[in-house]
């Protein structure tokens, strides 16, 4: 195995160094454009936007649309054309899209898939707490005979 120094004389000679100097060059070259296509390619992420569903108030139209990050609802629908799409989910059990209503609670209509809790009104929620079947259990009573108030051991 050769040495540090013996690899360095071998490396100063003039054919050994412009083979040097053309590898970094090289090597220089690719990573600039690497990067250059890299970042010229792609628009920044914020004017991309994402794809969301949409529901139509007016014509009941849904599918898939993009829009920017900063847009509110409701849209304009790209079926009918009026500003009328609202951000819409997918069921879980049947796939039909329907309008976010924000609520914590959702039962579908179609296939019956609950989201969420129900509420505490709700009967669902007041029959899964059932009423204990005996009374819960009292403090311990005094002795008899004992009218101190204190409990006896």
């Amino acid at each position: 195995m050769a040495s540090f120094q013996e690899l360095r004389e071998r490396l100063n000679t003039t054919r050994n160094r412009q083979y040097v100097i053309l590898g970094s060059v090289a090597l220089l070259l690719i990573a600039g454009g690497v990067f250059l296509l890299g970042s010229s390619s792609s628009p920044s992420v914020a004017g991309q936007g994402h794809d969301v569903l949409y529901v139509c108030r007016n014509c009941r139209n849904s599918g898939t649309t993009r829009v920017a990050y900063s847009q509110r609802f409701p849209i304009r629908c790209p079926s009918c054309g009026k500003p009328a799409a609202m951000l819409g989910f997918a069921c879980n059990g049947c796939g039909t899209i329907y309008e976010d209503t924000n609520q914590p609670y959702f039962t579908c209509p179609k296939c019956r898939y609950v989201y969420g809790t129900p509420p505490a009104s709700a009967p669902a929620a007041r029959a899964a707490s059932p009423k204990p079947a005996w009374p819960a259990p009292k403090a311990a009573a005094a002795a008899p005979g004992n009218n101190s108030g204190k409990v006896a051991p």
